[in-house]
């Protein structure tokens, strides 16, 4: 926190203005005069006093002790590393750690009260600077807050200092890394000791997702088979129940009249297929019946090959066409013989 006092002088006479603790120890003091005003950075929580001196061109002076009072810093919930290419000993001046606590607050667009430097340490060629910002709540975890403070001095992708905050920090006070730590509010206290290895409910849940993935993956896989057996059923009963009218398309037809009366299966009344076509062996030409070599192809057909045919009765009952021309009424006769 800065502390800031305007000094106002009663006498007109007083041209020189000196400021020291009561001690009378000058290089113990962190607060120092500038432009009227008393300013200084407290580290320490208590009570000092100081003694403000004047004196005029005669050398006269005049004097006024004061106090200072520093309370407990506010609670805090965050703390914020600073890492600078600055030798620690610069912040030993009063004037070089105020001017820091108002770079801070112009990077930040707050007041020079809000920062509460809470430690510095370092070396001849580092400093680490710790502190935290008054304005943010510490009962509760202000997420919104904090991430303005993070993001305006980190990257979002891969949490780098930014350029233009090191810039407005100035060159003085060189940023080599910044970083943000939560604490109290921030800090979940129920959380469990984090062990090296997953607990299997931890497993569990990390592989739910996945059992659900393949689980899901392996259903559509049955549905898809399944579909695919019910088409291919489907297309094969299509197929019994088309009818078999041309099953026996391109084979031959036999009549009854065309097989030898000699056939095993020559008492069949009804045309019926043949594997091959062969030449008829009875034909009617004129009433008068013509005869053909018996096949022997006709030898090897039967009643096994076509079950499907039952057998007629006798030849006698048969077509009539298988009768003698003298049977049919209607024939005409050759006329009778006149000797010349």
């Amino acid at each position: 926190m800065l502390l800031e006092q305007r000094v106002i002088l009663t006498s007109h006479c007083m041209d020189k203005i000196r400021f020291q603790p009561f001690s009378a120890i000058l290089n113990d003091s962190w607060m120092f005069y500038d432009h009227k005003k008393v300013k200084g950075v407290p580290l320490e929580e208590g009570e000092h006093e100081f003694r403000l001196e004047a004196r005029d061109k005669s050398g006269q002076m005049a004097s006024a002790p004061f106090k200072v009072s520093v309370t407990a810093s506010f609670p805090y919930n965050h703390l914020i590393q600073l890492e600078l290419d600055t030798p620690v000993a610069r912040f030993s001046r009063p004037s070089s750690l105020s001017t820091f606590v108002h770079q801070l607050a112009t990077a930040f667009r707050s007041k020079p009260d809000a920062i509460t430097i809470r430690n510095i340490t370092g070396n001849g060629t580092k400093t680490q600077v710790t502190w935290s910002n008054n304005t943010v709540p510490h009962k509760v975890c202000a997420n919104d807050a904090l991430d303005s403070i993070r993001y305006t001095m980190l990257t979002r992708q891969r949490s780098q200092t930014k350029i233009e905050f090191v810039k407005m920090i100035g060159s003085q006070f060189h940023v080599r890394k910044a970083s943000l730590e939560l604490h109290g509010s921030c800090v979940d206290k129920d959380v469990e000791p984090i062990s090296t290895a997953p607990t299997m409910e931890a497993a569990d849940q990390a592989a739910f997702p996945w059992t659900v993935f393949f689980g899901v993956l392996l259903l559509l896989l049955l549905l898809a088979i399944l579909l695919l057996a019910v088409c291919s059923a489907m297309k094969k009963s299509k197929k019994k129940e088309k009818p078999s009218d041309y099953m026996g398309k391109g084979m031959p037809v036999v009549f009854p009249e065309e097989v030898a009366e000699d056939v095993e299966m020559a008492h069949a009344s009804t045309p019926m297929l043949t594997k091959e076509e062969r030449p008829p062996l009875k034909v009617n030409i004129r009433g008068f019946p013509v005869r053909f070599p018996k096949a022997d192809w006709l030898e090897r057909v039967s009643q096994h090959e076509n079950p499907l045919y039952k057998p007629p009765p006798p030849l006698a009952a048969a077509s009539p066409r298988l009768g003698s021309a003298g049977n049919v009424p209607n024939q005409r006769m050759p006329p009778s013989y006149v000797p010349p």
